[in-house]
Formats: C-alpha cells, sequence, structure tokens
C-alpha cells in the first residue's frame, strides 16, 4: 500500500463550527455476547430534551450541548469502526428531526463521520445530536474492548477503556512516550476527539447485576432498569438481572481521559485499589504508593487533587499505564506486587508508574494543552513523578541518578539522529501525536532556575489556569514571574528546533575554550543542519588545591563558542551532575584525568558525572567524535567503583559496542573483557542477599551477577544452573533470591534445552505473579537451539497474547544466535503482525525491537526495502529513528576497524 500521509495537515483536524460542550452517554455492556450499545445525546439551550425521547428520565440521561460558533449545514465529528443506527437533531426552536442514515457519510482514513443537516444550525445557538449506536467488543487494547483472564479454570471477560495508548511502562525513547495517540475515545462513542474540545461528561452504565461499573467520578445511584425506559433503544426484550449505575458529572475534561470498566472486580481501599480475584492480593504496594504521593502532589502546587475519588484498577490485556482522571488504568506489570517474591527494580519501577500516573492525574485539570503542545504535561509527569515526588518517599533509592540512566541517556541517543523532531511541533495527524516529551529539558530547567523556584513557577501557572487549554507560553510565564529569569529567551531553542549540542571543550592560557555544535550518532553535522545556537546552562565544576568544590549554576553559553576563564591547573568539568540535555567532548588526555578522579574513594565527582562520563564517552565514540578504545579505557578505569547504576551503565556501554560488531572473534573479545572486569566483583559480593541491606548494595549485586551470567562466566553460570535444577526437584523458587530470579531462569534455557523451554513455557502461561511471567518470557527467547527458536516465533504468532507480543520481539533480537532471522520472521508474517498490533503503540516498538537485531548497512537497506510498498502513516517516525540505528551501529563497526577522530 501507498503511503497514506498527506501534505494537507489541516484535514486531520475537525471542523471548528460546532464545540461540544457537554456529553451524557448511557453504555449497556453484554459481557456473555461480548457487544455493547450506546446513546451519545446532546441537548439544546433551553434545557428541553429532543421530543423523541420525552419518555425517558433525567435520572437516566442527563443534558449534552453542542455551541454552533458559525452557521453550518453540516455537523463532523469523530467516529470509527461503530455502527450507528439513528441520529436525531434538535434545534434552538424546539424541534426534532430524525435524520436518514444515508445523509450520514464517513471518511475511514481521518476517522471522521459527517452529518448532513436538513436545516442550518445558526451562529451562537445551541444544538441538541442524539445518536445512537452499537458495537461489539474486542481484544484490540484501544477503545472499549475486552479484557479476559482465567479463575479455578473458568474464562472470565470484563470490559476496560484505553483512549491514549501511553506506553510509559517501557523505558525507551525519550521521557516514555514514543506514539501516543490520545484519540481512541472515538471507538467507543461518537464525540469531538481532540484534546483541545473538552467538555463535561454524565456516564451512565447498563450491565448485569452480579458485575461492578466503573468510570472517572462516584456513583449517584444504582438502580434496577426499567425495561419500558429503554426498550426502544436497547434490542432487548428482557431486563431481568440488570441495574443501571449513574455517575456524577465531570468537571471539563478531554475525551481521552474518559474511562469506563464494567466486570467482575473486587478492591482493595484506600483510594481504591481495583482488580480481578486472582489479582487482588498484589495491590496494596502499589496502592500505599497512590495514596503517599497524592499528597505530596497537592502540597508541591498548593492545590488539592481535583476530583473526589481516584481509583486504579488492574487490567489483565492492557497497554502500559493510563492516567485517566479518577480511574488509572494499568496493566499488571505496571502496578502489582508480589512481596515476597518481587525485586527491588520492579518495585521501584511499579512506584514510578503510580507516581508518574497521578502526576498526570493531578495535570488533569489543564489537560489538555492546544494539540501541538500535547506532550507538555507528560514532560512534567516524567519529571515529578519520577524524579522529583518519588525522591520525597524513596530517598535511598537515588531517583535522581536513576532519572539519568533511565531518561537522560534515552532522550540523548533518540535526539541525536536526524530523524528527530522537535519537542514542541504541530502535528495535525493523530497517528504521529505525541512522539516527543520534555522531561529531561523540564530537569535542565528546573536545577538552572533551582527546585523550589521551578515548582512555585508551575504552581503559579496551574492556579492561573484552572480548566483551561495552555500553550507553552503560559508555562514559561508561570516559571519566568516565580524566577525573576529570561525562561523564553533560555528554552525556546530546546523546544522548538531539533536536536542537541555536543560541547568540545579546550584548556587554553586563560581558560577553557567551549563550542557548541549539533550532535549526530552518523557523525559531524553538515552546514545545513548545524543553524540552531542553544542557550545552554553549562554547571562548571571546579576543584581548588585544597579538594574544594565550587558549581557556577548561571553559566550560559549562548554563542557558537566562547572562552570560560578560569585557571587550568585544577580540575573541571562540564554538566556537572549531568542535568544538561548536552553531550560534552573532552580532550583525549583530559578525559583520563577524569576518569581518575571519577574512580577515586571520595571523589568529587558525582554518580551523574559517572554516568554522563561512560555514556558521552562511549556515544561520542560510536559517532566517530573519539576511539572505542579510549571510552573502553574509561570503563576499565571505573570498574573499582561499587555502584550499582555505575556499573548497570558499564554493561550497557559494552553490550552496545557488542551489538554493534558483526565479526564474532570481536564479540568474544568484548565479551572477555566484560567478564575479566566483573569477576572479582562477584567475588566480592556473593550469591546471598543479607536482611537489611542498602538498595544500592542490592541492586549491585543483581547486577554484577547478571552481566556475569550473561558474558557466561563459569562459576555464575554453575551456580545458577544449580539452582534451577533445584527448581526443578522441588517446583519451588524459595531458595532463589527473588532479584536472581531472571538470570537464573536465562541461564537454564539458554544452556539447557527443551526440558528447561518446555518449562519457562509453562510459568510464562500460569505465572505465580507478573515479574516471574516475564522472567519466563525472556528466558524462552534466550534459547540457543534451532528447533526451540523456530517454536518460539510459533508461539509468538499463535500463543501470545497481543500486548505480549512487543515482549517476545525484544526478548528474540537480542538473542545472538537469532539475528537477522527476526527480520525474516517479520517479513513473511507481517499482514498478521501487523492486524494484531494496529492501532497500538506496539507497532511502534516492534521497529524498535526488530533493530536490536540488526548490525550492518546491508540489514538497513532490507529493512527500508521491505516497508516501501506498506502503508507506514503511522510508523514513519518510528521507522526513520530504526534506519537511523541501524546504520549508525554499522558505521561504528567500520570506523572501529579504521578510527578517525572527528575534531
Amino acid at each position: 500500500m501507498p503511503n497514506l500521509q498527506s501534505d494537507n495537515h489541516t484535514q486531520f483536524r475537525l471542523p471548528t463550527e460546532v464545540k461540544p460542550i457537554h456529553y451524557d452517554i448511557v453504555i449497556k455492556t453484554d459481557l456473555e455476547k461480548l457487544e455493547f450499545q450506546g446513546i451519545v445525546i446532546i441537548e439544546y439551550i433551553h434545557g428541553q430534551l429532543p421530543l423523541y425521547l420525552c419518555n425517558l428520565t433525567l435520572t437516566l440521561f442527563g443534558l449534552s450541548s453542542l455551541n454552533v460558533k458559525s452557521d453550518t449545514r453540516s455537523l463532523t465529528f469523530n467516529s470509527t469502526n461503530i455502527c450507528i443506527t439513528s441520529v436525531a437533531v434538535t434545534y434552538a426552536d424546539g424541534s426534532t428531526r430524525k435524520i436518514d442514515l444515508d445523509k450520514l457519510s464517513f471518511d475511514e482514513s481521518l476517522e471522521q463521520a459527517t452529518l448532513a443537516l436538513p436545516t442550518a444550525l445558526k451562529r451562537g445557538s445551541k444544538a441538541a445530536l442524539s445518536i445512537h449506536y452499537k458495537r461489539s467488543l474486542t481484544n484490540e487494547l484501544r477503545g472499549y474492548y475486552y479484557s479476559k483472564y482465567e479463575i479455578r479454570g473458568q474464562k472470565r471477560y470484563y470490559a476496560v477503556t484505553q483512549f491514549e495508548v501511553d506506553p510509559f511502562y517501557i523505558d525507551s525513547v525519550r521521557s516514555f512516550v514514543d506514539l501516543v495517540k490520545p484519540t481512541a475515545a472515538r471507538r467507543a462513542f461518537p464525540c469531538w476527539d481532540e484534546p483541545a474540545l473538552k467538555a463535561t461528561f454524565q456516564v451512565s452504565m447498563i450491565s448485569r447485576n452480579t458485575t461492578v461499573n466503573l468510570s472517572n467520578m462516584p456513583v449517584v445511584s444504582e438502580t434496577k432498569v426499567i425495561s419500558s425506559s429503554v426498550a426502544q433503544f436497547f434490542a432487548d426484550d428482557n431486563f431481568d438481572g440488570w441495574k443501571i449505575t449513574k455517575f456524577e458529572r465531570t468537571p471539563m475534561m478531554s475525551t481521552y481521559i474518559v474511562a469506563l470498566a464494567n466486570g467482575d472486580f473486587q478492591y482493595r481501599e484506600s483510594s481504591y485499589k481495583i482488580a480481578t480475584e486472582d489479582l487482588i492480593l498484589q495491590t496494596q504496594f502499589c496502592l500505599d504508593v497512590k495514596a503517599k504521593v497524592l499528597i505530596q502532589y497537592e502540597q508541591a502546587f498548593d492545590i488539592e487533587f481535583a476530583l473526589p475519588k481516584l481509583d486504579t484498577l488492574v487490567a489483565h490485556e492492557f497497554t502500559g499505564a493510563m492516567e485517566n482522571w479518577g480511574l488509572i488504568i494499568g496493566q499488571p506489570s505496571a502496578l502489582l506486587v508480589d512481596p515476597e517474591r518481587t525485586d527491588l527494580a520492579k518495585k521501584q519501577n511499579i512506584a514510578g508508574t503510580q507516581s508518574h500516573e497521578v502526576a498526570n492525574s493531578t495535570f488533569n485539570f489543564i489537560r489538555q494543552m492546544s494539540q501541538q503542545f500535547y506532550v507538555m504535561v507528560v514532560g512534567f509527569a516524567t519529571l515529578m513523578g519520577h524524579v522529583i515526588i518519588l525522591n520525597k518517599l524513596f530517598p535511598e533509592w537515588k531517583v535522581y541518578s536513576s532519572f539519568y540512566d533511565l531518561q537522560t541517556s534515552e532522550a540523548l541517543s533518540l535526539d541525536a539522529r536526524l530523524s528527530s523532531h522537535p519537542i514542541q511541533v504541530d502535528i495535525p495527524n493523530p497517528n504521529e501525536i505525541g512522539q516527543k516529551a520534555l522531561g529531561i529539558v523540564l530537569r535542565m530547567l528546573s536545577v538552572y532556575t533551582g527546585e523550589e523556584r521551578f515548582l512555585r513557577g508551575v504552581s503559579i501557572y496551574l492556579k492561573n489556569h484552572l480548566y483551561d487549554n495552555t500553550v507553552t507560553a503560559d508555562l514559561w510565564a508561570g516559571i519566568q514571574e516565580a524566577t525573576g529569569l529570561d525562561i523564553p529567551g533560555l528554552m525556546n531553542n530546546w523546544i522548538s528546533k531539533t536536536g542537541y549540542p555536543v560541547l568540545t571543550a579546550k584548556e587554553t592560557e586563560s581558560g577553557i575554550r567551549i563550542r557548541q555544535d549539533r550532535f549526530l550518532i552518523t557523525g559531524k553535522a553538515g552546514e545545513n543542519d548545524n543553524r540552531t545556537i542553544w542557550h545552554v546552562p553549562l554547571r562548571i565544576q571546579t576543584v581548588n588545591s585544597k579538594g574544594q568544590v565550587f558549581i557556577d549554576e548561571q553559566a550560559l553559553l549562548t554563542n557558537r563558542e566562547t572562552t570560560y576563564e578560569l585557571k587550568v591547573d585544577i580540575l573541571w568539568k562540564l554538566n556537572a551532575g549531568g542535568t544538561g540535555f548536552y553531550r560534552v567532548l573532552y580532550p583525549p588526555g583530559y578525559l583520563v584525568k577524569l576518569g581518575q578522579e571519577a574512580s577515586r574513594i571520595g571523589s568529587t565527582l558525582s554518580t551523574e558525572d559517572r554516568l554522563g562520563l561512560l555514556n558521552d564517552a562511549m556515544t561520542l565514540a560510536t559517532s566517530g567524535y573519539s576511539t572505542t578504545s579510549s571510552a573502553l579505557t574509561l570503563i576499565d578505569t571505573l570498574k573499582s567503583v561499587t555502584e550499582y547504576l555505575v556499573w548497570k551503565s558499564i554493561t550497557s556501554q559494552v553490550g552496545s559496542v557488542i551489538q554493534s560488531r558483526s565479526d564474532k572473534a570481536d564479540e568474544d573479545d568484548l565479551r572477555d573483557f566484560l567478564r575479566t572486569i566483573v569477576a572479582p566483583l562477584v567475588k566480592k559480593m556473593g550469591y546471598e542477599y543479607p536482611p537489611g541491606e542498602q538498595p544500592d548494595t542490592v541492586q549491585l549485586r543483581t547486577t554484577v551477577i547478571s552481566t556475569a551470567a550473561n558474558s557466561g562466566l563459569t562459576e555464575t553460570v554453575r551456580k545458577l544452573q544449580e539452582w534451577f535444577e533445584i527448581y526443578l526437584d522441588t517446583g519451588s523458587a524459595s531458595h532463589i533470591p527473588p532479584d536472581l530470579i531472571s538470570p537464573t531462569f536465562k541461564v537454564a534455557t539458554e544452556y539447557g534445552g527443551r526440558r528447561e523451554w518446555e518449562e519457562m513455557k509453562k510459568v510464562f502461561n500460569n505465572p505465580s505473579d507478573p515479574s516471574t511471567q516475564f522472567s519466563a518470557l525472556y528466558a524462552m527467547c534466550n534459547t540457543r537451539d534451532p528447533v526451540l527458536i523456530g517454536e518460539n516465533f510459533d508461539f509468538i504468532l499463535n500463543s501470545v497474547p497481543n500486548h505480549m507480543i512487543i515482549y517476545f520481539f525484544f526478548g528474540v533480537a537480542t538473542n545472538d544466535k537469532i539475528g537477522k532471522k527476526v527480520l525474516s520472521f517479520l517479513k513473511m508474517n507481517y499482514d498478521e503482525i501487523f492486524k494484531k498490533l494496529d492501532g497500538t503503540f506496539l507497532l511502534s516498538h516492534l521497529l524498535h525491537a526488530i533493530s536490536g537485531a540488526l548490525k550492518t548497512f546491508q540489514d538497513a537497506q532490507e529493512l527500508e526495502d521491505f516497508f516501501k510498498d506498506k502503508d507506514t502513516s503511522k510508523i514513519n517516525q518510528s521507522l526513520s529513528q530504526a534506519l537511523d540505528l541501524v546504520r549508525a551501529r554499522a558505521a561504528w563497526s567500520e570506523v572501529s576497524r579504521n578510527p578517525t577522530i572527528i575534531l
């Protein structure tokens, strides 16, 4: 198929003649038939109901409004895959006209419906639009869909909504949002489905008495259905055993944060944690985190949470987590903790998930900004949820350092590609919304202004714009008021221009000569790509002869090149604390000096500084600014540092070199290097986890043992194999530390055969908790048996739930025994895979996963050629990023064989 993306940007946006004010939504859910019917009613200015609805009571159907902003003979709204069965319009004079369905036309590519009106709507009037519709409940993970689970051998179904595909839980590109699409409400009810078109919502849900109904607001009433009141709208002769649940009217909000759920749910109460029977016992940790962080947000911004309740629903088949206002919904792996068996890293991820979603819920009264500024609030949620607030609850987790490791380094990687685009960009095509966020840039701003003043500025911004649509300038105005600084001047190029700079720093007689150029992973930027001048907070750290540390918080590079005066016989470093969104290239000899200081006990450099040095050194080698050998020398120097995040970075950096090499001898040499540097630390740390250890020690042990296992350290492999044999003999994993379940399973499957693989398959299909399920999944993908590799591919196609498919692709793509076979598999089965993932962010991440297995220019060309005749309108950005990454990897391999340095 051809690329369907059009140059006519305006076509994706709805006409502006009519604006919704209020929706009255009635949804009848039948979980036995797996279908739902709905009525959306819109009421006109005087408050009368349309004549043909007069027999319905106002307790069932509330009032909804359309505001007519200019004369129009048609109404265009969003609707997709919905069967509309009747339509009526009520005019301001009280007359009601049923409209023949042949007056309703659909544009499937734009997901829009247009209703031709018999009489024009006049500017300034209000009108009523009433629509009756029906649809099957599918399992497509978007809109209003069914999820299923099994309890005591019986399969059960429930229905949930996902109106925004939010891949927060997959730790990936730029601050958690790769392909956010706040455009799936149109699959549950006809609506004006653009974030800026806010309205109020009155939701009523009809369901069987044995089920529970959930929505954004608290329940107003729940009564037996009176057949005579609904029979003409819902095609059921008998409503015995059915109920209607009516919820409070919402504040003004966007369609994509409306939430509905119907099923056999149980709950734990604080601010409610709701789940099915099989999951409810693992909800306490997340519930406790939510209750604590909500208080912290209220204190941070001096604003009370706007709704009377905040529930969290755990859904078996869901993508990540979603901050529906008043009803957060997330997948089990994003929200559940087995208090006995969940490892520390997963607890941290889950706490971050809940904090992130509560942050989004806290900001929902200003969500959504005008569509082109969609990702602004997501950036806030990243910074607040994963750093500022989480640090208040868990200071022992070192979340500021983790933020660099998990977010800044990933964002720097993504934005170093030519396929990147600015944070703030007008993206009218809903298939491209939200491919950027700015949590890292906001972090840089908060450090430059001071965190307290930054939060005060955000509070001013929020209070000034309650329930409004806002633009970026409103935020900058709030922070400028609190700080007195020129915030727009500082931030403009960071959000309106593509990419970020690399600072080249050289010593001179009077100080440091600093130059900024756009950084590209593919090498030196050409003149056309190197026009931006950023306002760069330098944060220059110096250490005098007495060991005293000074940081210049106000130094700002606003030109292409400048000299910063200081004595050059002392230690200096740019980007102190790693808070800046840029890279730094030091002279080779000076990098050695910094490495020696970073490895010294009592060093003046922080954990974030060490992470920045490691990440910059390897990435600059990737792009030809320096050599791989210099980066590996830095790693060898830092091997004595016993910090978890430093070792996690070491493992990641060496792994990136291994991933780029197509020569088997090079890979073996690098794995030998990794075994050599990790072996002493494994011996020192041991395999036991004494109670009461600091989190950093726990995670350091887990990291070094996992690294040793992955690199094939004989002692570690044997130890984990012994544990797995006991597990097979006893059927219990209680002897395996929870933090080492995953490496134990992976080693067993990698060095074992069918027996181990089948056991992991059994665990995946019937896990004791979500954490164990993912450990089994990645273990299955780690097999080296060619027959089992083939069975993994069959398993992906035929047995894996749609929402889990992407994780298998990530797993098989990192198995060096599979290599580019994963691309061949994709090519042979693309139509089927596309059908399973279409409409979710998972399709975008599929390309990211596939690219992990590709290493050569030929691989990149093969991937590009395959998609030439495909419709890539939904994955354009992801495809470009994947191609950039593979070609950069291939270029790196060539540069390493023939090193040159860009200066």
